[in-house]
Order: C-alpha cells, then structure tokens, then sequence
C-alpha cells in the first residue's frame, strides 16, 4: 500500500508542510482555546462553592441539657462539623433565651437569681445550636468516697442523708452526686452495715442552689488486711 505522501500531489516536502500548518492552526483554533475554556470554567465552578472543608453546617452545644442552681455557673462549648462531617475549629457567638441568666463570650453561663427554664443558644455565620438549661433553688452535695482499701474510690457504695429519702450510690469511679436538695444543714453518712469499712458522717451546710463537695476517707473494721488476699485450697 501507498503511504499517505505518495499520494500526496504536492513534493513530500511540501505536503509535510502544509499538513504541519494544518494541525498547527487545528491547535491554535480549537484544541487550546477549548482547553482554556474547561479550565476557567472549572476554576469559576470551585470559586462559586467556596471552601468545602471549611463550610459549617451543623454546630451542637455540649452538654446538651443542664440543671444550674441560682447564681451558679456552668461552662458550654460547641462542636462544629462541615458537609464532609469532620469536626473544625471556630468561635460561636453566646446568648440566653429566657432570661435565666447570662453568657460570657467563652460560653461560660451564669444562672439568674430565680428559678426558670430557658436556652444557652451557639451560633456560628447562621448556624446555631442550643442547650435546654433549667435553673433551680435546690442543692447538690456530691463528692468522691475512697478506703485504706480502695485508695481509687469505693465503687457501688450508699451515701446517704439521715433523716431523709435523699441517697446516692457511688460509680465505678467512687464518686457520687445527691440532687434536688432544700437549702439546710445535712448530716451526710456512709453505712454501719458495710463489711469492709467503719461508718463515716459529715455534717454539710449548702445554700440556694449551691452545690457542697464533701468527700470520705473511710477507715477498714478491726481485723480486716489492707490488702484483698485469696485462699487456695489445698
């Protein structure tokens, strides 16, 4: 077969020439002015959708729910996702709904006076989230209840108020919270019946919607190892 010069009707020299002009003009008029197109378009594409990964769209308040006593504070924070669902860093605006209180720019809420129910409101460009917040004139005492034993915390342990209903068991940590309390001095006890550990009491005081710590250190019974020590048979 005669190759494509051969047929040519122009020198061979002549034809390579004229078939480079072509493809020469071909790249000038179509192929780069195409490819210049597609580019500022996909340059104008990405410019119009802004910074994905940088985009807000969900902002959750933590914690979502909170119970403050009168004149107490509590601190809240935000956690702001984008489209993709990654956690990025910003700096919400802080407000109150209800007139329960007051917010500080960090997030740092501080009850009003009197009982009432309201929101503390996080808000980043026109995403907000919101925490439910219920102010009250009770008290709390809580507090972390650790043994010769058990220098981490007695775990499952009834911490109790004599004269009263009001009792908490201690978690896996020691650490137990007694709510809904009046205003009053209290007499706050561990239990007599306990195998391991001597009974302990403390006489607490809280005020309006104060939260009192009082811990325990309590002693073990007369007889019983400092230490757990296991039997093997023999």
């Amino acid at each position: 077969m005669a190759s494509f010069w051969s047929k040519c009707p122009m020198s061979n020299v002549k034809c390579q020439m004229h078939v480079s002009r072509l493809c020469r003009d071909l790249l000038y008029k179509i192929i780069i002015p195409t490819f210049v197109i597609f580019n500022l378009s996909f340059v104008i594409f990405l410019s119009g959708c802004g910074d994905i990964d940088s985009e807000v769209v969900s902002l959750t308040v933590s914690p979502a729910t909170a119970t403050v006593g009168v004149s107490q504070s509590q601190s809240f924070s935000v956690v702001a996702k984008n489209s993709l669902g990654n956690i990025i860093s910003v700096t919400p605006t802080w407000s109150v709904v209800g007139g329960i209180g007051s917010v500080t720019s960090t997030g740092l809420f501080t009850a009003s006076v009197g009982s009432g129910e309201g929101t503390v409101v996080g808000t980043y460009t026109t995403i907000t989230g919101v925490a439910t917040v219920s102010v009250t004139s009770n008290c709390w005492i809580e507090g972390k209840v650790t043994g010769e034993r058990d220098t981490g915390g007695i775990v499952n342990l009834l911490v109790s108020i004599r004269n009263t209903s009001y009792s908490a068991y201690t978690n896996s940590s020691g650490n137990y919270s007694i709510s809904s309390l009046p205003a009053a001095t209290y007499e706050v006890y561990t239990p007599q019946d306990n195998q391991i550990y001597l009974s302990s009491s403390e006489e607490v005081t809280v005020a309006t919607g104060e939260t009192k710590t009082q811990n325990f250190y309590l002693e073990l019974r007369p007889g019983i190892p400092s230490t757990t020590t296991t039997t093997f048979p023999f």
